[in-house]
């Protein structure tokens, strides 16, 4: 099972508890909306106020909801217009109505005054007689033409006020296999602002990219591949809300919108349902019908899900969303059980493949690498300065990524340290550098692929953890930025 410690800063930024509320009170915060709606909120939006000028998170964030809001009033301008220039004018018809209701006429003079040049013509003479009677029709015909204009004018604006949901960019998604075997890797790959999901299989150098952002203001993460390799739960947030999609051998599925960016999703061991933690509580999916019900068991406030086994859902319990303890929650009873209490600051949880033990690294300990049963019991460091897990060998030994001598090389961790061996030296030859994250092992610790960044480029390596060969697959562009999230077996075509 991967690490899944919070991905919500990918890009650099430290995680803020007080984004979301910074992103939903933005419009108060700009001045674009002069009083709160909850009038109790009122100390939160002070907080904000002191609080934003000094957060690089949440500037960015409202940064990023300033640009939303201009290009939405952009579109509906242009909307406008054009409906402007489509409907005949009607402003010389309603002048004329109210000239004939009115009981004493106005002068040929006045009335011309209040038609617009472009839109002046003549006035027949009527005789007051026929005036008269053609009156109520006129006046009827003027009154549907008024409402007419008032209700298209209301069908514009509901239009706009109301909550969308995302226009996917695969119209036609492209029918895919499985494979025998774990053989690709998610990829996500930003360039010229542009973000992809992409399939990428090392062994034969090819990829397919399975969803492409069509806004840049649009973040596209993977979230988690099916226990099975054949489907890819991935989310993708507009700046307002979130919206989780399946993507199968076949189709590409919605499953849920939530409002703004800060929740979690994870699969069921079976794949039969997808949990995702949002403000309110705890959202269980089923993936088969697609009918959404909410865990009643389960109280609001569990938000960074880790993933799922034998009727528990673990969570990080943070105040920063990268370090903190890890509890896990009886999905039927509601019960919650911290598991990683010896630790306050601890990372990069990895559940055994067997469920029965929490692998993870503990900051206030020099990082050295801890185990601790599922429930909780028998914490012990394992190895005090062993490097961060990375996946687990066949035998479910953990696998670690060592830095030695200027060298990565992968170790399967033995019975004790005696028994540790290296299994992959030098894993990006050159003297290139691995970031936190930027490396991945298939199941059962076969093969692996990692980033190696240098001075002048970056590149993609692969390595044979069986033989112990390795060779560069991929080299990415300058100016590029890829990110790995583990393997599928989902055949590259």
């Amino acid at each position: 099972m991967r690490d899944k410690t919070s991905n919500t800063n990918r890009q650099g930024l430290p995680s803020c508890p007080l984004r979301s509320h910074s992103l939903r009170l933005a419009d108060v915060l700009d001045g674009e909306q002069n009083t709160l709606l909850d009038w109790q909120e009122e100390p939160l939006l002070e907080q904000l106020r002191a609080h934003v000028p000094g957060c690089l998170t949440c500037t960015a964030a409202l940064a990023q909801a300033r640009r939303m809001r201009a290009l939405q009033r952009r579109v509906l301008h242009d909307v406008l217009v054009d409906a402007e220039q489509r409907v005949p004018s009607t402003q010389v018809r309603i002048l004329y109505a109210i000239r004939d209701t009115h009981q004493t006429v106005h002068s040929r003079s006045v009335v011309e005054r209040e038609i617009p040049a472009h839109d002046a013509a003549p006035l027949p003479a009527i005789a007051r007689s026929r005036q008269r009677a053609r009156m109520p029709w006129r006046t009827i015909f003027s009154l549907v033409a008024v409402l007419v204009i008032v209700f298209a004018s209301l069908a514009i604006f509901g239009y706009f006020s109301q909550p969308k949901p995302f226009a996917h960019p695969l119209a036609a998604p492209p029918a895919l296999t499985s494979s025998n075997r774990w053989s690709s890797v998610v990829m996500t790959s930003i360039q010229d602002g542009k973000a992809t999901i992409s399939l990428f299989d090392p062994q034969v150098d090819r990829s397919v990219v399975l969803v492409a952002a069509q806004d840049p203001t649009t973040l596209l993460t993977p979230v988690e591949v099916s226990h099975d390799g054949t489907k890819l739960l991935y989310r993708m947030f507009d700046g307002k809300q979130t919206a989780y999609y399946l993507r199968s051998l076949t189709a590409t599925t919605s499953l849920f919108t939530v409002a703004g960016d800060e929740s979690h999703a994870v699969w069921s061991t079976d794949d039969r349902y997808v949990f995702v933690s949002t403000a309110q509580g705890i959202v269980q999916i089923d993936v088969r019908n697609r009918t959404v019900s909410r865990l009643s068991s389960v109280a609001s406030g569990v938000l960074y899900l880790q993933y799922y086994r034998d009727g528990y859902l673990y969570y990080l319990d943070t105040q920063d969303g990268a370090t903190g303890v890890l509890k896990r929650l009886d999905v039927a009873h509601g019960k919650v059980q911290p598991v990683t209490t010896a630790c306050a600051s601890g990372k990069s949880f990895w559940l055994s493949p067997a469920g029965a033990q929490v692998y993870y690294v503990c900051e206030q300990e020099q990082n050295g690498l801890f185990v601790v049963n599922s429930d909780g019991t028998n914490a012990h460091v394992l190895r005090p300065q062993s490097g961060p897990l990375i996946g687990y060998a066949a035998d479910a030994s953990p696998l670690v990524l060592a830095y030695t001598g200027g060298k990565y090389q992968v170790a399967r961790l033995g019975a004790d340290e005696s028994q540790d061996q290296a299994i992959l030296d030098d894993v990006v030859p050159g003297g290139g550098l691995i970031p936190s994250g930027a490396i991945t092992v298939a199941p059962f610790g076969y093969t692996l692929v990692a980033r190696g960044v240098y001075d002048d480029h970056e590149a993609i390596w692969y390595g044979d953890l069986t033989s112990g060969q390795k060779h560069q697959a991929l080299t990415i562009e300058k100016g590029t930025l890829v990110g790995l999230y583990g393997w599928s077996r989902i055949q590259v075509p």
